[in-house]
This record gives structure tokens, C-alpha cells and sequence, in this order.
């Protein structure tokens, strides 16, 4: 914090300049028996970097779980385009609802850019094994840690935008998690 002095009709005023440090992302991993946690926090949630991020992993089809979105929104509009199959909570009569679809990766990017477009507080990306076993669990609501311990989910990527923070979660069997974990250093922690 650096200090202005201003002399006013006898008066001396000090004035506080703040100044801005530029707060850089901070990459940790957790590994719990079977399952990696990656986070990234304090990290923009831009569209390019999101989709860098996906691009990291492979995938064909994805679920996406959406909170909050307006039905009358240019974003819902878009799911129901190029979703497979979505589902939205029960009550019709409010204007807002929860969303959860299932997508394939061609139209994956697009569907990125109106989630951000749209200013969603958070949402998650899910790489899931075999759809049929996953859809039984999406009904009862299943812990998703159980799931990427059981290999169900495959993947989750968790954006939380108002919180800046990406939280990533698989299981060891799947990816390379040094790999993983080195390119998100080189992506986030570089001078």
C-alpha cells in the first residue's frame, strides 16, 4: 500500500492507494484410495480454458448437470437443440429449473459457450462408463464419489464460476494423474 500526501487550504490529507497484486491460480491434488482430486482455484472459468481442460481427457458422450438455468433462456433453448436426453427437477411452474443432460463431444463446445454466456454459478461435466448403469443412480441420487470408485463415472469435472474454482475428480485406473497434475502446473503456474 503506497501513500499519497495532498495539502488542501492548510490541511495535509493522506491518501491510501491500493494497490492490485495479480493472485495467481494455486493447483493441489488429493489422492484417497482410489479416487484423485485435482483443484484449481482462484483460476478465471473462461471457455478456452475450460475447454483446454476437457481436451485433456478423453470422451465421446457426457453428462453435464446445470443448476439454476432460466427456462426462457437462450441456454436452455440450446439444450433442448442439441441434448440426447435431458431432464429438468419437477416443478414446471417455476422459471427456473435444474438440468441434466446428456451430450455428445461434437456439441459439447458449443454448449460450453452458452453455459458461460449464461452466467451459471456452477456446473459439472461427467465421463460415464455405461450410460444405462448411471441412469438408475441419477434417480436415486447416488454419491458421485461412490460412482468414480465403482468406475460409473469415469470423470467429473466440476466448474464453480462465483467461487473461480475447478475441481476435477477420477479414478487413479483411469488417467494418468502425474500427467494430469503436470500439465495443470504448466498451465496455471507458470511465470
Amino acid at each position: 500500500m503506497a501513500a499519497k500526501i495532498s495539502v488542501k487550504a492548510g490541511k495535509t490529507v493522506k491518501y491510501y492507494i491500493w494497490g492490485t497484486t495479480k493472485i495467481r491460480p494455486k493447483v493441489t491434488k488429493f489422492i484417497w484410495g482410489d479416487i484423485v482430486d485435482i483443484s484449481i482455484s482462484r483460476v478465471h472459468c473462461s471457455e478456452d480454458r475450460l475447454l483446454d481442460i476437457i481436451g485433456l481427457f478423453e470422451y465421446e458422450n457426457v453428462i453435464i448437470e446445470i443448476g439454476d438455468v432460466e427456462k426462457d433462456s437462450l441456454l436452455f433453448q440450446t439444450i433442448k437443440t442439441l441434448s440426447i436426453n435431458y431432464t429438468t427437477s419437477s416443478s414446471d411452474d417455476l422459471p427456473y429449473t435444474d438440468v441434466v443432460l446428456s451430450i455428445n463431444g461434437c456439441n459439447l463446445e458449443e454448449l460450453i459457450h452458452y453455459i458461460i454466456a449464461s452466467e451459471c454459478e456452477s456446473f459439472s461435466i461427467e465421463r460415464v462408463g455405461d450410460h444405462i448403469e448411471w441412469e438408475q443412480h441419477l434417480h436415486t441420487r447416488s454419491n458421485k464419489r461412490q460412482l468414480i470408485k465403482r468406475k460409473i463415472i469415469k470423470l467429473r469435472i466440476e466448474v464453480i464460476t462465483n467461487e473461480s474454482q475447478i475441481d476435477i475428480t477420477f479414478h487413479k485406473d483411469t488417467y494418468n494423474t502425474k500427467q494430469v497434475i503436470l500439465k495443470m502446473k504448466e498451465w496455471f503456474c507458470a511465470d
